[in-house]
């Protein structure tokens, strides 16, 4: 019985998103007192700072996009939901979802929005239309590129409940990067459980902890406050930063693993077919035109064209030919 009370009683606290900010934040909650249920429309966590290292076959898409349920999946207090938020209702601290054609209303007591910017949707255009609908319930103003103006502590102006991150906040110019929504995140979190009164919170600070770049293979360029590197020290040091920062024990073995098999040695470790090699493909793959003349594969100039097809002949049939005098359409 009073097991079931202080369940009723626990705080819910949802979170739009699973992006570095809402994912960080809901790790943050790991031993509050609440209930944390993550909204998004994807099942998976999609590092973009590694997204190039894909196009180029060096990581494959499931290394730097794991499932989001695999990162509260030994939180006892957190729990993922498929659903593509399209309402929030401040007065009634409600959000709705679809998913699959079925619409969900889900209450909350806190709420953190980690949703991105139009600039970097990644196909995520619906966030456009949450700002709007916060900007107008709550008042507050969007800035230029459809950011949210924000308090000093990350809420929305006449609901402290309701929490802005990473890049649909507008506050201090505050750039689009990672480190600002997990910085965000982390924040947001610690405000929640105290349940004080907003006077009461310290106000928003983002620490920058520096730039780091990759030029090549074994070289890499970093600033870290005063400190200036360049070449293999750097380039060991934005590795290091970079696989503490993938989401997922799996994915940062796998990561380390298929760096050591391209970096160490001279080939990629994962394939990308490309257009080219598409084409290249098919038409092997369907080798004979209607007429039974070989395609040209590469063609520059009619003379070329002419060049490969004159010596085509017409495919080997190892069907038995009928003879003469045979029913052909028997």
């Amino acid at each position: 019985m009073n097991t079931s009370a202080r369940t009723v009683a626990r705080r819910r606290v949802v979170i739009i998103g699973s992006g570095f900010g809402g994912l960080f934040a809901a790790k943050a909650l790991r031993r509050a007192d609440v209930d944390v249920l993550v909204v998004d429309r994807t099942s998976h966590h999609l590092f973009q700072p590694l997204l190039y290292q894909v196009a180029t076959g060096i990581l494959s898409e499931g290394e730097i996009a794991p499932s989001t349920r695999m990162v509260p999946k030994k939180q006892s207090n957190a729990s993922v939901m498929l659903g593509d938020v399209t309402d929030i209702d401040l007065t009634g601290r409600t959000i709705t979802s679809t998913h699959q054609g079925r619409t969900t209303t889900t209450g909350y007591d806190s709420l953190i929005v980690s949703a991105a910017a139009r600039q970097s949707y990644f196909g995520n255009d619906h966030f456009a239309e949450l700002a709007r609908q916060l900007a107008e319930q709550s008042g507050a103003e969007l800035d230029r590129a459809g950011r949210i103006a924000v308090r000093e502590d990350l809420t929305v102006p006449g609901h402290p409940e309701v929490f802005v991150i990473g890049d649909m906040m507008a506050r201090d110019r505050l750039p689009w990067v990672a480190q600002v929504a997990i910085q965000g995140g982390r924040y947001a979190a610690q405000q929640i459980p105290d349940g004080g009164p907003p006077s009461d919170r310290a106000p928003f600070r983002y620490r920058d902890k520096g730039s780091m770049a990759t030029v090549s293979r074994f070289n890499a360029v970093v600033k870290v406050g005063g400190i200036e590197l360049a070449g293999l020290p750097a380039w060991i040091l934005w590795l290091a930063v970079h696989v503490v920062y993938v989401v997922g024990f799996r994915s940062r073995l796998s990561t380390l693993m298929s760096w050591t098999w391209t970096f160490l040695g001279s080939w990629r470790g994962q394939l990308t077919v490309t257009d080219q090699q598409s084409r290249h493909a098919t038409s092997w793959a369907s080798p004979f035109s209607s007429t039974g003349v070989r395609r040209a594969m590469t063609v520059s100039s009619p003379e070329r064209a002419d060049t490969r097809t004159a010596g085509a002949v017409r495919p080997i049939s190892w069907a038995r030919q009928p003879r003469d005098g045979e029913d052909r359409h028997s």
